[in-house]
Order: C-alpha cells, then structure tokens, then sequence
C-alpha cells in the first residue's frame, strides 16, 4: 500500500493519508466523514456513517479497519430513508456496488 497526500479543499489546506492500490484510493471511515464534509457539504456521524456503509454493503474490512473505496463515497451522501422504501433505486445501487465490489476486494487481497 502507498500513502500519499491528497488534495486541497477551500482555502483551507485538508489533507488526506489514503491508501492507493493500483490506482484506487481507499479511506478509513475518519477520512471519508472528512472528504464528505468538505468536499459534498454533508456532515455525518462516524456512527451513522458506519451504518450506512453496512446497509449499502460498499466497504472492505482489513483485521478491524473499515476501508471505503473512493467510487463508493457517492453513495454515502444518500437518503437511507429513500434507499429503503424505493425498491427500484435500491437495486440499481446495490447492483453497481456488487458489480465493483469483486475488483476492490482482489486489490485488497492482493496488497496486504
């Protein structure tokens, strides 16, 4: 795994140590309750975050470590409440995230 510094954000300088395997940034759930904050204006409890990583199924657990891949932070900015209750958009979301999962996983594996 290789650790670098991201980017830049507002006038404000954030700067973020992810994980990057073979091009794919991965982020500790501290790091993504950061980017989301400053880079999608949403705010989100490292508690609520966690839950909505279970219910969408889009993180990968090294030993007790939640990584999130970056493709995925999109996701986490969505209505759980509408995620439950439309059986279409929900499908929709669950299959992109199954058809990626796989390829996210390999990397992982491959890179302990």
């Amino acid at each position: 795994m290789v650790y670098i510094e991201l980017f830049f954000i507002n006038e404000l300088t954030y700067i973020y140590f992810m994980r990057m395997i073979e091009g794919y940034l991965f982020y500790k759930v501290s790091e993504a309750q950061e980017i989301l904050k400053n880079k999608f204006d949403y705010k989100i409890t490292k508690s609520h975050l966690r839950y909505k990583l279970e219910v969408f199924e889009c993180y990968i657990r090294i030993g007790n470590i939640m990584m999130i891949p970056e493709d995925f932070l999109k996701y986490l900015t969505l209505s759980l409440v509408l995620f439950k209750k439309n059986e279409k958009y929900k499908i929709e979301i669950k299959k992109e995230i199954k058809e990626k999962m796989p390829k996210f996983k390999e990397l992982i594996k491959k890179n302990k």
